[in-house]
C-alpha cells in the first residue's frame, strides 16, 4: 500500500517523504531511548528504593515480622535490579529478622535460616575479609548464643566461638581497636555459656583472659564502650561465679566491678548505659542481702551488712527506674533508706 501511495509523487516528492519518514522515525526511536526509558527507570529505582525505605522503617521500630516480608519482597521481585552491595545489606537485615523472631518466639522466626541469611550476605562481600564481614560473623555468634539459651546446647555455644574467632581473624587490633575489642568480649561470652554449661571443661580463668586482653586493647578514654562493656561483662562473670561458692567475695568483686563501668559511662555521656548498670548493681546488692551470716558470732554485723546492702540496692534501683528500668528483684522494706551503723569494710 505504500508503494502505491508513493507511486503517485514524482521521483524527488517520493525521495522527500522517506527522508521526511526516517528522521522521524530516528528522533522517535532517540526520544524513546535518552527520554522515555531514563524515567521509567529512574521511576523503578525510586519505587524500588521506597520499598526498601518502607522496610527499613519497620526494622528500625522492631517490628520485624512486616519488616520481613517487605525485605522479601524487594528480593525476590527485584534482585536482578539490586546492587551487591544492597543485596549484602537486605540479607544481612533478612537474617536479623529472623533471629529476632526466633528470640520471640514467633513462628516466622528461625535461627537456622537467619544464619542462612547472615552466610548469604557474607557471600556479596569481596575478598580480603573486611570489617563489615566481621561484624556479620559476629551476628552469626550472637545468633548461636541465643540459640544455646533456649536449647541449652553446648555445641551451639561452640558455633557461637567459632563464629566470634572468625570474626576477629580479620581484623586488625590496631586499626579495628574497638571492633576487636568487641570480638574479644563476645567470644569471652560464648567461652563463658560454655562454662554455664559444663564448668569443669570450661574454666572461667579461659574466659577472664580474653575480657583482659580486651580491656587492654580497649582503653577506657579512647574507646568507651567497648571498655565499659568489657567491665561489665567482668562483673556478670563474678556473679556466675557467686553461684558456685565464695558468694560474698564473688559479688563484692562484681560490685567493685560495676563501680568501674560507672567511671566509664558518665551519666552526662552515656546515661542509659549508667542508669542500665546501676539497675545490675541495684540487682547484686539484693542477691547480697539474701546471704546468710557466716557464722553464728556473725549474726549482728550480718544484719548491718543486709541493711546497707539494701540500701544500695534502693538507691541504684531509684537511678534505673529513672530512665525505665525495672528493679530485677523486690527490695525488703520501702522506699525509704534504713540508717546502718557503720562497720569496717570486709
Amino acid at each position: 500500500m505504500i508503494g502505491r501511495f508513493l507511486s503517485r509523487f514524482p521521483r524527488a516528492v517520493t525521495t522527500l517523504i522517506l527522508a521526511v519518514l526516517a528522521v522521524s522515525i530516528w528522533e522517535a526511536t532517540v526520544y524513546v531511548e535518552t527520554v522515555v526509558r531514563p524515567r521509567e527507570a529512574a521511576a523503578r529505582e525510586a519505587m524500588i528504593a521506597r520499598e526498601i525505605g518502607r522496610a527499613d522503617k519497620l526494622f528500625a521500630r522492631a517490628k520485624y515480622e512486616t519488616a520481613l516480608s517487605e525485605y522479601g519482597y524487594v528480593l525476590t521481585g527485584f534482585v536482578d535490579e539490586l546492587s551487591t552491595e544492597v543485596r549484602r545489606r537486605l540479607h544481612d537485615r533478612v537474617g536479623t529478622c529472623l533471629v529476632e523472631l526466633a528470640v520471640a518466639g514467633n513462628e516466622e522466626g528461625s535461627f537456622e535460616r537467619g544464619i542462612d541469611s547472615y552466610h548469604a550476605a557474607l557471600a556479596l562481600i569481596p575478598e580480603p575479609p573486611s570489617p563489615a564481614g566481621s561484624e556479620i560473623w559476629y551476628r552469626i555468634g550472637k545468633a548461636y548464643m541465643a540459640q544455646s539459651r533456649m536449647t541449652g546446647e553446648s555445641a551451639v555455644a561452640d558455633a557461637a566461638a567459632d563464629a566470634f574467632e572468625t570474626g576477629l581473624s580479620a581484623l586488625s587490633a590496631e586499626r579495628n581497636a574497638g571492633q576487636y575489642a568487641t570480638g574479644l568480649r563476645l567470644t569471652g561470652n560464648a567461652h563463658r555459656r560454655l562454662h554455664e554449661l559444663d564448668p569443669e571443661q570450661n574454666p572461667m580463668d579461659n574466659v577472664m583472659r580474653f575480657y583482659e586482653e580486651a580491656l587492654r586493647i580497649a582503653g577506657p578514654v579512647e574507646e568507651p564502650v567497648a571498655h565499659g562493656e568489657t567491665l561489665s561483662e567482668i562483673a556478670r562473670a563474678h556473679v556466675l561465679l557467686a553461684e558456685r561458692g565464695y558468694r560474698h567475695r564473688q559479688l563484692r568483686e562484681a560490685i567493685e566491678t560495676f563501680e568501674r563501668v560507672l567511671a566509664v559511662f558518665t551519666v552526662e555521656a552515656f546515661p542509659e548505659r549508667h542508669a542500665a548498670t546501676h539497675k545490675e548493681m541495684g540487682d547484686t546488692y539484693t542477691v547480697m542481702s539474701e546471704l546468710g551470716p557466716r557464722n553464728r558470732s556473725d549474726r549482728a554485723a550480718h544484719l548491718q551488712r543486709v541493711l546497707r546492702y539494701q540500701n544500695k540496692a534502693k538507691q541504684s534501683y531509684r537511678i534505673a527506674k529513672s530512665f525505665g528500668f525495672e528493679p530485677g528483684f523486690s527490695v525488703a522494706g520501702d522506699e525509704q533508706e534504713t540508717p546502718v551503723v557503720e562497720e569496717k569494710k570486709e
